[in-house]
């Protein structure tokens, strides 16, 4: 109060030379005073602003640019899992999380945290339609109960088009709660996120739809070709298989000449199977389902196979089981495992060994066919399916084709899981009922 008074007094004699005390003095005085004021405290204000803006968010605002940066590149990704694993590692590191992940509807898991546990958590969550949860804020319950134990601090649910999923975070490593403008921060990358995921879907059913219609337009060329192979070359193969039995009765004692004319029958019966095999796989497969004994089916042609190679040393076991009834093609099934077996035995050397397994985990069917044979490369497993590729000399190339598409027309699916040296593992996966589609193209 003193130096206001001070101000006004010195500063209107300064203005006012000579003269005492005036309203004129006494105004500018004070607009002095203000001017001085404001300034001071407009410098001091900014001051300390900036003080606390780099105390307080410098933290927050690396967050917000290394999370920007990142969703600027989310719609460049084109796996999906390097998608998951990059975004979850990114927003880890920058809000300070112990760990991320991304879980989906089908139970996989992307991230750092403990996957098994993780996908535990799928049967919960599915019950909620909660789009945000914070764990320190749900009621006491299983939801709670499962979160606490897997040190779970937030999870947001992501708005995929394509299948459910859930973004997953653990606790926070500073200890702090979570603030509001973490939350929005993480919804917007979250949704940013599934944007990215359905892109990917989109992409992959466009490649699915292209290579299905490469697949149909090669299989119509292959059907032109068969008929055209059946019609010019079957024919001349009947007539020199006949003219070869004939001359195998004129001929007398000599044994070199019946050996030769039975080399030659066979080779013409290895070039007959080759073109039924090109017919097979070329036209369109009409399917008969009915309610057969998966586990009996097997036991059967099991015998019939093993006693067609009595003279090679092969081991071929098969595990016990329950009767496992399903929707099946008997014969179509047949011819599926009698090429998975003659499979094995060529891959095995003697004393191999060939094992045969069939269960009912949930409602599919899975049968087993293993063996302790050479193995196959990763490039060879990837081609293993494609008509026409094969590992043999003599081989065709269509009978894993051909139970390919056998398998599929059940509406299953066949896998290969092998390594050099470790032998070859093939699984085939039948659901139990009956599929919609009963016949395969």
């Amino acid at each position: 109060l003193g130096l206001y008074f001070l101000v006004l007094h010195y500063g209107g004699r300064w203005v006012f030379p000579g003269m005492g005390f005036h309203p004129v003095a006494f105004t500018v005085g004070a607009l002095v005073l203000l001017f001085i004021l404001h300034f001071f405290l407009h410098v001091v204000r900014d001051g300390v602003q900036k003080a606390i803006e780099h105390s307080l968010f410098r933290h927050r605002r690396r967050s917000e640019e290394v999370l920007k940066q990142f969703s600027q590149t989310l719609t460049s990704w084109s796996n999906l899992q390097a998608l998951c694993e990059d975004f979850t590692e990114k927003v880890t590191d920058s809000l300070g999380f112990s760990y991320s992940a991304v879980l989906f509807g089908d139970g996989t898991v992307y991230g750092q945290g403990n996957n098994e546990a993780l996908a535990s958590l799928l049967p919960l969550l599915t019950q909620t339609n909660t789009p945000m949860i914070v764990a320190e804020e749900l009621r006491e319950g299983p939801l709670r109960s499962a979160c606490q134990e897997r040190r779970i601090g937030f999870i947001q649910a992501l708005p995929c088009r394509e299948q459910r999923g859930w973004f997953i975070l653990g606790e926070k490593r500073s200890g702090r709660p979570f603030f509001s403008q973490e939350i929005a921060l993480i919804g917007t990358v979250s949704r940013q996120c599934a944007v990215a995921i359905d892109n990917i879907y989109l992409v992959q059913a466009k490649v699915a739809l292209e290579r299905e219609v490469q697949h149909r337009e090669k299989l119509a060329s292959i059907g032109q070709l068969a008929a055209t192979v059946a019609h010019e070359i079957r024919n001349p193969i009947t007539g020199a298989r006949c003219l070869l039995q004939q001359v195998e009765d004129d001929v007398g004692a000599s044994m070199q000449s019946k050996e030769y004319i039975q080399l030659a029958l066979a080779d013409l019966e290895r070039v007959e199977q080759s073109v039924s095999q090109l017919l097979t796989f070329a036209r369109k497969e009409e399917f008969s389902f009915r309610s057969h004994n998966v586990a009996e089916l097997l036991d059967a042609t099991l015998q019939r196979f093993t006693a067609q190679y009595e003279g090679r040393r092969v081991a071929v076991t098969l595990q016990e089981s329950a009767p496992i009834w399903a929707m099946v093609d008997e014969e179509k099934l047949r011819r599926v495992l009698v090429n998975l077996l003659a499979n094995a035995v060529d891959a095995v050397a003697d004393d191999g060994r060939i094992e045969v397994s069939v269960g009912a985990p949930g409602p599919d069917v899975e049968i087993c066919v293993s063996d302790n044979g050479h193995g196959l490369s990763p490039e060879e497993q990837e081609r293993i399916f494609e008509p026409f590729f094969t590992t043999k000399e003599k081989g065709t190339g269509l009978g894993l084709a051909i139970a390919k598409k056998i398998i599929e027309g059940h509406g299953g699916r066949i896998t290969v899981a092998s390594a050099p040296g470790q032998g070859t593992s093939f699984t085939l996966t039948i659901p139990r009922q009956r599929p919609e589609a009963k016949a395969a193209a």
